[in-house]
């Protein structure tokens, strides 16, 4: 009974939260944490079904909160991110977008000639009756964290082969 208390109470202030980690975000991005949980389809040994990640994301910003979970981001889609994260690292310009065919989840970084980088997340945990945008502000020295995490999700996720 007292777990049923305890979640009527952050219900009614609006804490709750339905994962709660015990490792350190696979890839933080200002107020955006993502844990990489797994493959959608662990068993599977072709790059159409066996390249999806099943995530867990959290965007935290002062009065609001979004999670969300499933199998939202593709094994290339945070290839390409790195490419472009490391593009604008080397060049200090430009853009790079975390933008998944997936509708749940989505980041853009752009820096400007000052070395500041401005990103916007959207996040949707139901893409049919939410949407919830935020902005944050970071600076160049934040970019080789960047790097070396897309690269740790690449290395533990090998990337699998599409048929055909």
């Amino acid at each position: 009974m007292d777990g049923l208390l305890d979640l009527a109470a952050k219900l009614e202030f609006g804490m709750t939260r339905f994962f709660e980690p015990d490792t350190e975000a696979h890839l933080t991005l200002g107020g955006l944490s993502i844990w990489v949980d797994g493959r959608e389809h662990p068993h599977s040994d072709d790059g159409d079904d066996g390249n999806w990640l099943i995530i867990y994301a959290r965007v935290e910003a002062p009065g609001a909160l979004v999670e969300l979970s499933g199998p939202w981001l593709r094994r290339g889609e945070v290839a390409a991110f790195l490419q472009q994260v490391e593009a604008m690292s080397e060049n200090l310009s430009g853009k790079a977008e975390l933008y998944p065919v997936e509708p749940a989840i989505k980041a853009v970084l752009e820096i400007d000639v000052r070395g500041q980088i401005a990103l916007v997340v959207e996040a949707t945990p139901d893409h049919m009756t939410q949407s919830h945008r935020f902005r944050f502000e970071l600076d160049q020295s934040y970019l080789p964290a960047i790097v070396r995490q897309c690269r740790g999700i690449l290395s533990r996720f090998q990337a699998l082969s599409v048929k055909g």
